[in-house]
């Protein structure tokens, strides 16, 4: 403690001289039972280290702290949210974000035993608004951003680029699905060959997109059936015995009809 003298004044350890500051040094040892019970009324005004790394706790499972106040809250393992009371279904203990009188949650629950709900939530008054998004940050730029899967409100979008920071371009994904349960492909090419695979996807025919079919063996077949005329047509390519078929089948029929005198196609409108 220095040089100087110490009084014990009201209560007080002080130092001759000062009126509110007293210096420890060396081992200082505070209390000697955990019946013991130590206060803060001032504040903390200096780093609290252990003397060891990982080796002390702050807290235990029987006396938690209740609320932790940080900026930055690094953690070098684990980060566990339990709930072992045996009661189903558990309590909805994850991460939480308060924001502008909306929040973001991410928990784990179990509804009954041996079974467990991975839940993302969004909650606020204008869900159209809302998205799930995925992102790829690339360090290299933004321009090699992926975003591999992003929801919103109005559907399910797949593998987009970048657009700003942390948001896709919508209007680049691959594919899609609206809210009403429909499929979108955008156009690519034909698809190379994986073992016990098919494949459904778009290609740009005369400047339209076109449905096509691909089978593990390379064979693919047009289930779009519509030249750049607009008339039906069916179109196939089999690689192992090398022909491409492609039959205009409105005008296959129209010439039957001329021979047959029956009338094969009805125009139906909706």
């Amino acid at each position: 403690m220095g040089n100087k003298a110490v009084t014990y004044v009201n209560g007080k350890l002080k130092k001759a001289g000062d009126t509110d500051t007293v210096d420890l040094d060396g081992n200082v040892n505070l209390g000697n039972a955990n019946s013991d019970d130590i206060v803060f009324s001032g504040e903390v005004d200096s780093n609290i280290i252990p003397n060891q790394d990982n080796v002390f706790d702050l807290g235990s499972s029987s006396k938690k702290w209740a609320e932790v106040h940080c900026d930055d809250l690094y953690a070098y393992s684990n980060i566990t949210f339990a709930d072992n009371a045996g009661t189903f279904p558990t309590n909805t203990v994850g991460f939480y974000w308060d924001l502008n009188n909306d929040e973001a949650r991410i928990y784990a629950v179990q509804p009954s035993s041996d079974a467990i709900d991975f839940v993302f939530k969004l909650s606020d008054n204008t869900h159209s608004q809302d998205r799930y998004i995925f992102w790829i940050d690339d360090y290299r730029g933004s321009s090699y951003d992926r975003y591999p899967l992003a929801l919103r409100g109005d559907g399910v979008f797949f593998n987009m680029v970048h657009s700003s920071e942390g948001v896709p371009n919508f209007t680049t994904a691959k594919a899609r699905i609206d809210s009403s349960g429909r499929l979108a492909l955008r156009t690519s090419s034909d698809p190379g060959t994986l073992n016990d695979n098919a494949h459904i996807y778009s290609k740009n025919i005369s400047g339209h997109a076109e449905m096509f079919v691909r089978d593990s063996q390379g064979n693919v077949t047009q289930i779009s059936p519509h030249n750049e005329e607009g008339e039906w047509e069916y179109f196939s390519r089999n690689v192992n015995t090398g022909k491409v078929v492609r039959i205009n089948m409105e005008k296959m029929i129209r010439k039957l009809e001329q021979l047959t005198g029956e009338s094969f196609i009805e125009e139906w409108y909706e």
